[in-house]
């Protein structure tokens, strides 16, 4: 044989085998192609609370910082976004702030990074014309909550700074919305884009009492991740990617919300497309848009160190975490400022 021609298989064999090594390649790995892949645990089920980052994945501002990102919802009303974040199956996760600081004080490693919103979403829902009008009138009412969660931690928080005494009996687990409905309790714990407005669409008449309104200044939705220090480079640098891809899909759904929740429902895994849940969800992300307020710098995602440092004060002042001075340690709050100053 030819050496012109030996030389020529050699090329064949070499083509017909990186075909097939190609070829046996996972569709992750083709996906990645150097790209770095982050799984992000949310807080719940999919809906308008997360829309942003739908947003963020289908207009391709993920990839626009190099990273390739699953959305993962929870599968059941008892997942813990923490636990699945430490068992290592979650990169990021979303928890609302009162766990992570709960977490943080048991000596769980995480370490918080962002805000979704610029406060808490929980509030206290009652019927208009029931005889509520303030704080005050739930004593003496039954109240139910989410037990050992934000907001049982906020009614408590509240009950202590406004010198008030609600009967540890008339405090109740939530269940089913029915039991609100059908008035087995008055008050009813609830989040600000969630069951008011499915009250509201059903025609009945609600109230809620704000938290902010009576010295009890929480966060909600907060971005979390396994503990890090400043020497850890390579990690501060994914999350800063992550980070403004996140914001630009929350600034997109801001200026675009019909688009944004069409993006949603069409690659959201388990939300039913019907028309009621469309306009639900659309009513829900009107409410959540007006808490994406911008902070430090007009940028999404800050996270306050006065209100941390709050939420820690009346964590401790209820009993519900052991110590103070949790925050520095668990906060980092130069990342999303460092996050854009990368691009200037």
């Amino acid at each position: 044989m030819k050496k012109g021609s030996i030389i020529i298989g050699g090329i064949i064999l070499a083509i017909v085998v990186g075909a097939i090594v190609y070829s046996l390649k996972g569709k992750t790995d083709v996906e990645l192609d150097g790209k770095e892949k982050l799984t992000v645990q949310l807080q719940w089920f999919d809906g308008a609370q997360f829309c942003g980052l739908y947003v963020a994945k289908e207009k391709g501002f993920f990839e626009e910082e190099n990273l390739v990102v699953e959305l993962i919802p929870v599968n059941s009303f008892t997942s813990d976004p923490i636990a699945i974040l430490l068992d290592g199956k979650a990169d990021i996760a979303i928890a609302t702030a009162d766990q992570v600081l709960i977490n943080k004080d048991r000596g769980k490693e995480i370490k918080a990074f962002g805000n979704v919103y610029n406060r808490s979403l929980a509030c206290y829902m009652y019927k208009d014309g029931k005889g509520i009008e303030s704080l005050s009138d739930f004593q003496g009412k039954k109240i139910a909550v989410y037990k050992k969660f934000d907001t049982e931690n906020i009614l408590l928080a509240l009950e202590k700074k406004n010198n008030l005494n609600f009967n540890r009996e008339d405090i109740i687990q939530a269940g089913l919305i029915d039991g609100f409905v059908n008035n087995q309790y008055r008050v009813l714990g609830s989040y600000l884009h969630n069951e008011p407005v499915d009250m509201r669409m059903q025609g009945i008449d609600v109230s809620t009492i704000d938290p902010e309104d009576y010295g009890v200044r929480f966060y909600s939705d907060t971005y979390i991740t396994n503990s890090y220090t400043a020497e850890d480079a390579q990690k501060i640098e994914v999350l800063k990617r992550f980070i403004r891809a996140a914001n630009k899909g929350w600034k997109y759904t801001k200026d675009n919300p019909d688009e944004a929740i069409k993006i949603m429902f069409a690659k959201a895994k388990n939300l039913p497309n019907d028309q009621t849940r469309i306009e639900k969800e659309t009513k829900s992300l009107k409410v959540l848009l007006d808490f994406l307020g911008a902070g430090e710098n007009g940028y999404y995602s800050f996270m306050d160190k006065e209100r941390w440092d709050s939420m820690e004060s009346d964590l401790f002042g209820i009993e519900r975490i052991s110590q103070k001075g949790l925050v520095e340690s668990l906060c980092d709050f130069n990342l999303v400022n460092k996050a854009y100053a990368d691009k200037k």
